[in-house]
């Protein structure tokens, strides 16, 4: 690659122009000097200002911005990124990304880690590496692109100029000075070009800095601009040098990246590791590329072989190497054949690695690209295993998994005669002549009349299975079916199938024991509450307390009384389950691996939200779809009823109203055969047992209700148009439907986009006991423009970017002010007798050829109807119209009218339609403009008087066509319908109906996180120990609460310092201070002394909780493996200023951030600190220089409590009580210490000692 860029480059589109000292992304980056380049990006480093850290810029040129393969990548490995994992060490990480408009467009700019030279770099300095680094280097090379591979990502451009060393952290760094070069560059100034090229870094760092990054070497995978990630519709083209591709990746029509073409790449740039630059193939050329690939691993296959023109210049038919004649020198020679053990065979090493090496390499080097060994293999084949002598935890796990853990499948042969049995059967011969009859499927019934039951006649009744308890109750799905005429619709006798979600059945007291052959006291029937047991413990969000099992227990209703023995309940049958989400926000990038074979073709690509609802749609998974009108819903709705199809099944269609029902049935119709749908409302039924069926959710709730056997058949039930559940009279529809659908349907939601679609399909999942996968997409295809009429002109109002134009507006209201006035002159003037002009506006009418095919389509309609129903003035009147081309569609038309309205509109014959708005409730009908009356309509209730000569209100148009849209909310409320209904079926209860409804849905969501934490609060409260102490409690309470009061002293100290002019003296640079155990507010640059724990902020604590000490020990601030801290603290974090200061660049610390100077004052503070801990005191600073009377009260009040404290005796309690071991300790003790048994002392001496 050249030392610089071209300057030709920098062009409009191109690169974008970087001077040093430039900033970027708000001012946080400012550039220091130049990393290098690449063929459509530069790379600088920089400083964030923000950090205080050193990271790497790349500025990708304009016209490659928005087409970047790069940033996708790194997305999906900081979303999939596993610090524990092998290999996620050796990829680099995005740190930042933004867009830059610079002068020659908009700029993709990426943020990365700072890393140090590549190791092409490396190669071309001939740094000396020892063999075994050499070998960790590949070793950490194919832990990466094995990292890369398991998440489908081929990097596609694997050479050495793009693995990167990592700088060492010891390693002091001196960029100097960086170099400006003119050359090349016109003497035109111009805004599209920089005013000089910056030379890269890498030519001025000299090889000891390259070394210093070979001692412990630690590589990392960057620039991911030719990567292709699995599930890519366009894969890049194959852009790695020729001598890393494969025989496919140059003689192949079209080239691009795939994991195989990395493993064949992988393998050359090991060798080209182990070897510091040496090439296992040529690289003159693609011609000599192949060459030495054919006499190293011998003849291609056929259709490579065949494909390659010039192969007659270096091989014969028998693939012999022929004469060839140098054109450069006249020479001529005869290549010989080689192989990879040759090849490797001079590597001064031990055999076994030569041997080890050439399995790895032979494995990743075939010409069968599917046959190449996967990486996920190869990081554990021989040559692999321990890399750094001492093998790593995970191999050291996997080693220990391997051998004595997981069973073996085989055992040693000499284990068999000691421990293998036999047992000799005993065969009984006549029991194998008898059997059981299976039950016969019908029998004969007697046919009897009058009342002496004479018998008649005979007929062959089915047998109906005897009862089996849970499996056998009406609500189950396992019942008898019902007669055939009540398949579809149900019957009013029969009770719903169980909703699924609710509770199970609970078996009844008849059944809950019975008296079996061969027991005494009989045998209990628990099977239901077992299986209860079971569901109860398997379930996800279920929290059952002692109380739930208490009421289990209850409701089988077996007794106990007669047991032998008697056990007690245990409390914690049930464990406490984590609350969970049922609903998922998903993202799949690999449909085509993942669904292969679609159950339904569809000529166009599918959109991304349509390839997330078909994959789960085919691993039986329930989907919320949240789209706009027209962006393809339908899709994810044909492709369920195609999948139902495939599976034997049955799908339903629920709509809202009955127009967006006939229109669905019309199309499914055409995608679909005739025979596979059909539709019911309440004035028409067709083909009724299809396998689709449409309808409306309120026929959708009959069926339910009543029980219709249909519903055991159905698959997926398709609820289109859900926002609907906001209408007030009839949302609450869709709720009962929801809640009482069976376990085994799956639920399709299909939406326009409203905001909080997770809330609702969280509902739904909580009540169904599903996971609910919501797609939602803010993508609109057709861009929508709005326009208000007046003065019978349009003016533009939000433009198709959804951007609200005020100057549309404001012209609309001048021009109806305009209109207003002339009408208030007109009504003053005297009435003419004869109008002067007349203008009429009259629509034109429809051609000749739509007028016939209007014609026939209403006569083809109207033959359905008798004679006199055909000279109906409606039917009459809407032929005229229709004719004309325009057309009435509302609720007062006739069922035949509306729909030949609905036809006649969808084929284009219809120009005007007038219509209410609930014709436009998800009806895909093509129109070019919609024209609203009015934005305020009668609702059913009150009477509105529309003013259409009145100009809406700006901000009501700018939240009614900008705003958000209506949440879905709950409409539920009881009907007596419902009422009934459930009162008719026992298990069902009104309370359980209102639990479920989405009213209830915030409420039921906390209630296994608030029981969870009262659990927790419960638990943690038991486990501590209980610290009350008569005694020494209220010395515990005085004594935080004068260490409160000196902090809080402390504090308003610094801050009436901070405001005195000679207070921020006392704060100015190289004074050395103390912190408090915390990460705060931004404030102060400080250079802290630390371990390197609280570096990483891992002890990090919140204010409130730093313990109040003051004034602070020498002991506390003694740290083992010092090191240093640049960073920006608060004042509340100060705890003490020290009487010392000391002598640091205070520059080359905060400005250019020196190490060396960062290490000198690292050991200024250290010495401070043993010197203090040998004089046992911090001198703090000098207070009588603040000349201020409110200051040296609030010190005298700090001190004055200091003194109290220090004044205090600290008994030694703890350690008397210790070495007490035969009574009481703390009776002792107490004992002991208040000298209660002095008295008795006395008393016991003077008996023995009588005077």
């Amino acid at each position: 690659m050249p030392y610089l860029e071209d300057p030709l480059d920098y062009e409009p589109g191109g690169l974008h122009p970087v001077h040093i000292g430039d900033t970027f992304a708000a001012g946080r980056y400012e550039v220091i000097d130049k990393l290098g380049h690449g063929c459509s990006s530069t790379i600088w480093l920089a400083r964030d200002l923000t950090t205080a850290s050193y990271v790497s810029l790349k500025i990708i040129e304009a016209d490659r911005s928005e087409s970047s393969t790069e940033l996708m990548v790194l997305k999906h490995l900081e979303a999939t990124f596993d610090a524990e994992e092998e290999g996620s060490q050796h990829v680099v990480r995005m740190l930042d990304h933004f867009v830059h408009e610079g002068p020659n467009g908009s700029h993709l700019c990426i943020v990365q880690e700072f890393l140090g030279p590549t190791l092409t770099t490396k190669i071309e300095a001939n740094s000396a590496s020892s063999k075994p680094k050499a070998r960790r280097i590949a070793g950490q090379l194919l832990h990466a692109v094995a990292y890369l591979h398991k998440r489908g990502i081929a990097h596609g451009d694997l050479h050495t100029g793009n693995i990167l060393l990592c700088i060492p952290a010891s390693l002091s760094i001196d960029f100097g000075t960086p170099i400006r070069d003119t050359c090349g560059l016109p003497a035109t100034p111009s805004p599209h070009r920089p005013k000089y090229l910056v030379g890269p870094i890498i030519e001025r760092v000299p090889n000891k800095f390259i070394r210093s990054c070979l001692d412990k070497p630690h590589i990392k995978v960057c620039d991911f601009s030719e990567s292709y990630m699995t599930g890519m519709t366009e894969p890049p083209p194959l852009a790695s040098p020729h001598i890393l591709r494969p025989p496919e990746g140059i003689l192949g029509d079209l080239p691009h990246a795939t994991l195989q073409t990395d493993i064949w790449g992988l393998a050359v740039v090991i060798f080209q590791i182990l070897t510091n630059g040496g090439s296992l193939f040529s690289s003159l050329n693609d011609d000599y590329t192949l060459e030495t690939i054919v006499l190293t691993l011998g003849k291609l296959p056929e259709p490579l072989w065949r494909s390659w023109s010039n192969r007659e210049k270096f091989f014969d038919d028998d693939v012999n190497p022929v004469l060839q004649v140098n054109s450069w020198s006249g020479l001529s020679g005869i290549s010989s054949k080689t192989s990879l053990k040759e090849t490797i065979g001079h590597w001064p090493v031990a055999k076994e690695e030569i041997l080890a090496l050439e399995a790895m390499l032979e494995a990743m080097l075939r010409y069968d690209a599917k046959s190449r060994c996967s990486l996920s293999d190869l990081v554990h084949c021989d040559w692999m295993r321990g890399l750094d002598g001492i093998p790593s935890p995970e191999a050291i796990h996997r080693e220990i998994e391997d051998k004595p853990l997981l069973p073996k499948t085989s055992l040693p042969r000499h284990w068999l005669p000691t421990y293998q049995l036999h047992w000799k059967p005993e065969l009984s011969i006549p029991s194998l002549l008898t059997y059981t009859p299976s039950p016969p499927p019908t029998s004969v019934s007697f046919v009897r009349t009058g009342l002496n039951g004479r018998v008649t006649g005979h007929v062959e009744v089915p047998n109906v299975p005897p009862s089996t308890g849970l499996t056998s109750t009406l609500t189950s799905l396992d019942r008898a079916p019902g007669p055939s005429k009540n398949f579809v619709r149900g019957r009013s006798g029969h009770v719903p199938f169980w909703p699924g979600g609710l509770e199970d059945v609970v078996v009844s007291e008849s059944t809950a024991s019975s008296s079996k052959t061969g027991f005494r006291r009989g045998s209990l029937v628990v099977c239901s509450f077992l299986t209860r047991l079971t569901r109860a413990c398997l379930s996800w969000a279920m929290v059952v307390t002692s109380e739930t099992t208490r009421l289990l227990l209850r409701r089988t209703r077996f007794s106990t009384n007669n047991l032998s023995s008697h056990y007690p309940l245990h409390q914690n049958l049930f464990p406490l389950m984590q609350a969970r989400d049922w609903a998922h926000v998903i993202d799949v990038n690999t449909f085509h691996e993942l669904v292969p074979e679609m159950a339904h073709k569809y000529p166009f690509e599918l959109d991304t939200f349509q390839r997330q609802a078909v994959y789960h749609l085919e691993m039986g998974d329930s989907v919320f779809v949240a789209a706009h009108t027209s962006a393809g819903n339908t899709v994810v709705a044909e492709f369920a009823i195609s999948l139902a199809e495939k599976h034997v099944t049955r799908a339903i269609y629920t709509s809202p109203i009955k127009a967006l029902s006939n229109q669905k049935f019309r199309d499914f119709k055409q995608t679909f055969s005739s025979s596979s749908v059909g539709i019911l409302t309440g004035d028409m039924q067709i083909n009724p047992e299809a396998s689709c069926l449409i309808m409306t959710t309120e026929i959708l709730r009959s069926m339910l209700y009543k029980g219709a056997d249909l519903i055991r058949d159905v698959e997926f039930v398709i609820f289109d148009e859900v926002h609907y559940v906001n209408d007030a009279e009839r949302g609450v529809v869709w709720e009962e439907v929801i809640i009482m659908l069976p376990d085994h349907v799956n639920i399709i939601l299909l939406s326009a986009t409203v905001p909080n679609t997770k809330e609702f399909a969280d509902w739904v999942g909580r009540t169904k006991k599903k996971d609910i996968y919501v797609i939602p997409t803010a993508q609109r295809p057709v861009p929508l423009e709005h326009y208000l009429y007046a003065g019978r002109e349009m003016y533009k109002i939000v433009d198709s970017k959804r951007n609200f134009v005020a100057l549309g507006y404001k012209d609309a209201g001048e021009a109806l002010r305009r209109k207003q006035d002339k009408e208030r002159e007109a009504a003053g003037l005297p009435q003419e007798g004869i109008t002067a002009c007349r203008r009429v506006y009259v629509l034109q009418e429809a051609l000749s050829v739509e007028k016939s095919e209007v014609h026939v389509a209403i006569e083809k309609a109207m033959s359905r109807l008798k004679g006199s129903d055909k000279k109906l003035p409606q039917i009459a009147r809407m032929r005229d119209l229709l004719s004309r081309g325009i057309g009435v569609h509302h609720g007062g038309l006739l069922p035949l009218v509306k729909e030949v309205v609905e036809i006649l509109f969808a084929r284009g014959l219809v120009k005007i339609l007038f219509a209410t708005e609930t014709f436009a409730m998800g009806v895909n009908m093509p129109a070019k403009c919609v024209v609203f009356s009015g934005i305020r309509k009668h609702d059913g209730r009150t009477v509105i008087i529309v003013a259409n000569d009145s100009l809406p209100e700006q901000t009501t148009l700018q939240t009614m066509i900008l705003g958000i849209p209506t949440k879905l909310s709950s409409q539920f409320r009881l009907t007596y319908n419902m009422i009934l209904n459930l009162l008719r079926v026992e298990a069902l209860k009104v309370e359980e109906m209102i639990k479920r409804s989405f009213s209830e849905n915030a409420s039921q969501r906390l209630l296994p996180e608030q029981q969870k934490q009262v659990l927790e609060s419960e638990k943690v409260l038991s486990s501590l120990a209980k610290l009350s102490c008569d005694i020494c409690q209220p010395d515990i309470n005085s004594f935080y609460d004068d260490s409160l009061a000196i902090v809080s002293a402390n504090q308003q100290l610094f801050r009436m310092a901070v405001g005195h002019p000679q207070g921020s003296k006392l704060l100015s640079s190289r004074r050395v201070i103390i912190l408090r155990d915390a990460h705060f507010n931004k404030t102060y640059f400080v250079l802290a002394l630390v371990d390197q724990e609280t570096k990483t902020r891992k002890r990090d604590m919140d204010l409130q909780a730093v313990t109040p000490k003051w004034p602070p020990s020498p002991n506390s601030l003694v740290v083992n493996d010092a090191v240093y801290e640049v960073t920006a603290v608060s004042l509340a974090s100060i705890a003490m200023i020290t009487g010392r200061t000391v002598k640091i660049d205070v520059d080359a610390i905060v400005d250019r951030h020196l190490i060396s100077r960062m290490r000198e004052a690292l050991a200024l503070l250290q010495g401070l600190v043993h010197e203090w801990n040998a004089s046992t005191v911090i001198p703090e600073v000098d207070w009588a220089r603040m000349r201020s009377l409110e200051f040296q009260e609030t010190l005298l009040a700090r001190n004055s409590r200091v003194e109290k404290l220090s004044g205090r005796e600290c008994l030694l309690c703890g350690r008397v009580a210790c070495e007490i071991n035969s009574i009481n300790e703390l009776v002792l003790t107490e004992l002991i210490l208040e000298n209660t048994l002095a008295s008795y002392f006395l008393v016991l001496s003077s008996r023995k000692n009588p005077r």
